[in-house]
């Protein structure tokens, strides 16, 4: 299978992975073949990009570093806790302590940790998913770093509700499409101290996951906020966080900005580290990004134009289905070629097939 623009979805094509709603319910199956009402319906449902089969990307499996099922549990659950949240001020800590518990796990039990960008996001969802992977970023960093088990489970609670504050900013200026008003700013980073107000009138949170309420937002040079605490004060559990949040943030559709492209955020984020994301961390994050993720439609220094089918260790170099010559002439019949062996083809860009 491979991802594509929900702009360039063709009716009649084969959908590769199930769409869910945020109550767990399946909008639309896999296998199932797309028409005209299907794609106007996920589009206004924020969902700019799905998977499809099709005969350039036969037997190419796309896997996530969690399961579906998994991910989709999580989800759910976040969804509720926040609803409830957003209601009784009160945050359910054995239910966010079971949702860090099992995305640990499996993490933990995933012998190859590669990030492999494959869930499909919607403006809709963002807020619970984007819960969901910025504790996955945060806990592949804290292993790449060495951390024991028992605290990365702690910085698992934390990094699930770094954003809990924005349950209490209007909606309208959370999801204004045009540029927000010095005011308006001013509100939205209130939400680090409206989140750590809430957490800690639930009771029975660690220190830390208040704490990561309260510093996601600041920076390595002392520019961040609320505290504008600077390296030197700074816990590596927010420079974590921080750092998984930017890239999630960044590589995710919003109502106001288009995603950009992984190998995107990885150069913004290495261009700011050491201003304002920890150097170790950063370096640390990139050695686990498949930089090109499996599916991608590339275009290589040579100019073919190929899919993206499996991602090596060194993760700007995968294997690709070429599937267009240097003419842009569709192959009568496609062939691989593996970036770390052929060291003279790089991948130039990124396209759509």
């Amino acid at each position: 299978m491979r991802k594509v623009s929900i702009n360039n979805a063709e009716e009649g094509a084969k959908l590769g992975k199930s769409i869910f709603n945020l109550q767990g319910n399946v909008l639309l199956s896999a296998g199932a073949k797309l028409n005209s009402k299907y794609i106007k319906r996920l589009r206004s449902l924020g969902i700019s990009e799905l998977f499809i089969e099709d005969e350039i990307s036969y037997g190419v499996e796309v896997e996530d570093f969690i399961s579906e099922n998994t991910r989709l549990k999580a989800k759910v659950a976040i969804y509720n806790v926040l609803q409830k949240a957003a209601t009784t001020n009160k945050v359910d800590r054995e239910a966010v302590h079971s949702v860090a518990r099992n995305l640990v796990e499996e993490v933990l039990a995933n012998g190859r940790i590669m990030i492999d960008l494959t869930d499909i996001k919607s403006t809709d969802g963002y807020t619970y998913e984007h819960s969901v992977n910025v504790c996955t970023l945060s806990v592949i960093i804290a292993i790449g770093l060495g951390y024991d088990i028992r605290s990365i489970e702690e910085l698992a609670v934390g990094a699930i509700l770094h954003d809990i504050g924005k349950i209490k900013i209007p909606v309208e200026i959370l999801n204004k499409p045009g540029k927000l008003t010095d005011s308006e700013y001013s509100t939205i980073k209130q939400h680090t101290v409206l989140g750590y107000k809430i957490i800690r009138e639930s009771g029975n949170f660690g220190a830390f996951t208040k704490y990561l309420a309260l510093t996601h937002h600041e920076r390595v040079d002392g520019n961040g906020y609320p505290l504008g605490l600077d390296n030197s004060k700074l816990h590596d559990f927010a420079k974590i966080v921080s750092v998984a949040d930017c890239f999630d943030a960044m590589t995710s559709d919003r109502v106001y900005r288009a995603k950009l492209h992984v190998v995107e955020a990885i150069e913004y984020l290495n261009s700011m580290s050491t201003y304002q994301f920890d150097y170790e961390t950063v370096r640390c994050f990139m050695k686990y990004v498949a930089v090109f993720p499996v599916g991608t439609g590339v275009v290589l220094n040579n100019k073919m134009k190929g899919l993206v089918v499996h991602t090596n260790n060194v993760t700007s170099r995968p294997r690709v289905r070429i599937i267009y010559n240097e003419k842009n002439e569709k192959l009568e019949e496609y062939f691989e070629i593996d970036l770390m062996k052929e060291l003279a083809l790089s991948v130039e860009d990124v396209c759509e097939l």
